[in-house]
């Protein structure tokens, strides 16, 4: 189910860049030269993985149950606004291997990605959890935190 949210995300990212694409210049003024030197417009989208393993200890659970709340109670809004999604994915199950690797995970690990037009920009692994699973109000600040850090929009170099 997952694996098709993500297939599903980057075919809507493809869509949405080939229907600007086929769009840019029509139906707007030549002679309108600033939006001939405008920038594209970029879909940003930060997504949120919890990987882990089939076989979990208590530890892992919690990481998971709290950062899924810490996500969906202060992030409502972006992600029903398609600006950020949360995975859960099992790194033992075959569509997720390949996931895992590129983000050299081994185990259990929470993961921000920051995507523009479907490439990632950066990562980040929020080692942290670990320490402070065992204090909710803490754990939940810092992965507020971090997630609202990487929902500023950063600037991203021109291809």
């Amino acid at each position: 189910m997952l694996h098709k949210q993500i297939i599903w995300c980057m075919a809507a990212l493809l869509a949405f860049s080939s229907v600007a694409f086929c769009q840019k210049g029509s139906g707007k003024d030549p002679n309108a030269a600033a939006d001939v030197n405008a920038p594209a417009k970029q879909t940003k989208q930060i997504m949120v993985f919890y990987f882990h393993r089939t076989i979990r200890c208590p530890t892992c659970r919690t990481i998971e149950a709290l950062s899924k709340e810490a996500v969906e109670k202060n992030f409502s809004k972006e992600i029903k606004a398609d600006k950020l999604i949360w995975i859960t994915a099992n790194i033992d199950d075959p569509n997720y291997k390949a996931l895992a690797q590129r983000y050299d995970v081994t185990g259990s690990a929470l993961l921000i990605v920051d995507s523009v037009d479907g490439e990632d920009i950066r990562h980040k692994e929020l080692k942290k959890v670990w320490d402070l699973v065992g204090d909710r109000k803490a754990f939940t600040a810092y992965v507020k935190k971090e997630i609202a850090n990487y929902m500023i929009t950063k600037k991203v170099k021109s291809k």
